[in-house]
Parts: structure tokens; sequence; C-alpha cells
């Protein structure tokens, strides 16, 4: 499942033989089929304006990267690839998981493939079609995009776990927890803001 998307949960299903993404209609307890394919729909995600469903997918019989595909919700249409499947990285090893999250303020896609403890990230605008890759291989799960920043993880085995900021047009960075448990960027009034359980030595409190 993901979302929600206003009132609306996307929510993928497989049967051994295709792949189905529903939306779930919470308000009007109804549900529709979005998109179905004889390929393994492994994650998908809606984009901010609500025009397009976004899907990562893998090859059914050897579950091989196929990409990144999208498909229009506002007319007919089946999905087309927007993106190639991630190269391979031995500095990374075999990627295990893909995970997508919409940047804060803007309808900006990063793409998380992560190996057994490091990660890279794809950072796709839609409209432009500019990208870029983060792609340093101490870094771990990302956690939130925001004003062209990355926040991540390193690539710990385990939390806590420090938590830094990447400029994705310099590669420069700062550090915004040097010990974190479990954490989420969030919006707020005053602007994006990074939430984290600190460490349980000093008292297991929320920052």
């Amino acid at each position: 499942a993901a979302g929600p998307f206003g009132p609306v949960v996307l929510v993928g299903t497989d049967d051994g033989s295709g792949s189905r993404l529903l939306a779930l209609d919470v308000m009007a307890g109804c549900a529709i089929v979005v998109d179905a394919s004889t390929d393994v729909i492994r994650r998908a995600t809606i984009d901010p304006d609500g025009r397009s469903v976004v899907e990562f997918r893998l090859d059914r019989r050897s579950r091989r990267d196929l990409g990144i595909w999208r498909k229009p919700l506002d007319r007919d249409g089946s999905a087309r690839r927007s993106l190639p499947p991630i190269d391979p990285d031995a500095r990374f090893g075999r990627t295990w998981s893909t995970e997508f999250l919409w940047s804060m303020g803007g309808p900006v896609l990063a793409i998380r493939s992560c190996g057994e403890a490091a990660c890279r990230t794809r950072v796709v605008d839609p409209d432009t079609g500019a990208r870029s890759l983060v792609d340093e291989p101490d870094l771990g799960t990302a956690l939130g995009l925001a004003d062209g920043r990355l926040v991540s993880f390193l690539a710990c085995r385990g939390l806590p776990c420090p938590v830094v900021s990447i400029d994705i047009s310099t590669g420069s960075r700062q550090t915004l927890a040097p010990a974190a448990g479990p954490a989420v960027v969030i919006d707020t009034d005053d602007g994006p803001r990074l939430v984290y359980e600190r460490d349980a030595a000093h008292g297991a409190d929320l920052r």
C-alpha cells in the first residue's frame, strides 16, 4: 500500500500470473483498477498532481529490473517506461529494494535503490526530465527530499545511525543528527524538519 494521496490509498495485488494496482477511495467506499500487467509491479506511487501512477517493475520469470514506468490516470493509455533499470555497481552489491519518495514543495521524485546496507538515489523531475544520481557508498536509506537536498541515514547496519543532508547539485553535506533512531522528514509551517528518536542512552526522546 502507498499513500494516502488525498482520500485515495494505492494498493497492489499479485496472483502469481499478473499484478494489479487499485485505488481505494476511503470516503466513497469503492475501489477501481488503475493498472494491470503480467510484469511484477513491485512498487507504485501517485504523483502529487494526481495525473499519473509511477511504477517499479520486475520481469516475472527472472526478477530482472525492468525500470520505472508511468501511466496516465486522466486519460486512456498504457504504461510506458520512463527510466531504464539502474546500472549495476559493485560498491553497493545486489539491489534488494526500490522505494519512491516525493519531494516537499514540488513534483520531484527520488527513487531509492538499496543493497544490503548502502543505497543509491536517483532524483528525477518528471516535468523537465532533469536527473541526478546520489551514489556515495557510505549513504544508507533516504528519508526525504526538500529544497534541493536529500536527507539520508548513513549506511549503518542498524540504529542509531547518523543522519545527513546532501546538496544534490554540489554534493556538500551537513550532519543533522549524530545518532538517530527511527526518523522521518515532515513539512511544517516553518519548512521541512527532521523528526527522529534520539539514542536510548539519552532517554529515547523525540527531537
